[in-house]
């Protein structure tokens, strides 16, 4: 037992494993410098480089040393997940892109929407413009019946109709003004432009020409409004000429052979 522990250690001696087995002098003094040396230099200057990726510092010092184990690149893998490299997206410059190409309108959309607006004033314009002529009819109706009255009272006084606003028992309605040539001949005139009309001759007329009996609403589109007297051909009768679609707005059903539409 002994002469083989004895031929082991020799075995082991001869591997140059244990280092009291090597004699002093199998060893240079140069080479033991060269690694002492080799080794100051590792470790005042460590194999790789420091780098920067968005906020993280990564050592790849431990990616090119030789003396890194793979455990320990394991380690440092692990111990760096923890955390993640910055992106673009994390510093906000993918959604200010992303902000930056979707702002404002194409071309096309703005085409839709000048479409929809001529659409839109092509059917709302007509209506408005209809709407416009109706409240202005509506208004002098109640004008136009007024003056008829008062030509009735008129003419139970003198056997005849006047055709001068002065000599008729009524206010002057506000805004309307005696626009005629002369006295006999004297009609209302207000600022918007209607003219409103007694009669359709001048002076004083009896029943002999019962188609002048009437008083007659004058508008700057055309528009008519007429309201015949009792002694007229068209006894009360209240007619609108001039604009189709007004007076079917208002009711008004055509009189045959004519453009003229009765109102009820």
């Amino acid at each position: 037992m002994k002469g083989f522990t004895s031929i082991s250690r020799a075995a082991t001696c001869a591997s140059g494993v244990i280092p009291e087995c090597v004699p002093a002098r199998s060893v240079p003094e140069s080479v033991v410098a060269k690694r002492r040396d080799s080794v100051t230099l590792r470790a005042a200057k460590p194999y790789g480089r420091t780098s920067v990726w968005g906020v993280r510092t990564v050592n790849t010092s431990i990616l090119s040393s030789p003396k890194v184990f793979v455990g320990d690149l394991f380690l440092s893998k692990k111990n760096n997940d923890r955390s993640r490299i910055r992106t673009l997206r994390d510093d906000g410059l993918t959604a200010h892109s992303h902000m930056a190409t979707t702002a404002g309108f194409t071309l096309i959309e703005l085409l839709v929407v000048v479409l929809i607006i001529g659409i839109l004033a092509a059917v709302a314009m007509p209506q408005y413009e209809k709407a416009v002529k109706k409240a202005r009819l509506t208004k002098v109706i109640p004008l136009v019946k007024t003056l008829a009255n008062a030509e009735e009272v008129f003419y139970m006084s003198n056997g005849y109709y006047t055709g001068n606003v002065s000599e008729l028992d009524v206010d002057m309605p506000a805004g309307g003004t005696f626009a005629g040539q002369n006295t006999d001949d004297g009609y209302l005139r207000f600022p918007d432009g209607t003219v409103v009309d007694l009669l359709s001759g001048t002076g004083h007329q009896g029943i002999s020409n019962p188609g002048n009996l009437m008083v007659v609403a004058y508008f700057q589109d055309g528009l008519r409004y007429i309201q015949y007297l009792e002694h007229s051909s068209r006894p009360n009768m209240r007619v609108c000429q001039g604009n189709e679609a007004v007076c079917k707005s208002m009711g008004g059903t055509q009189i045959a052979g004519s453009s003229q539409y009765q109102l009820p």
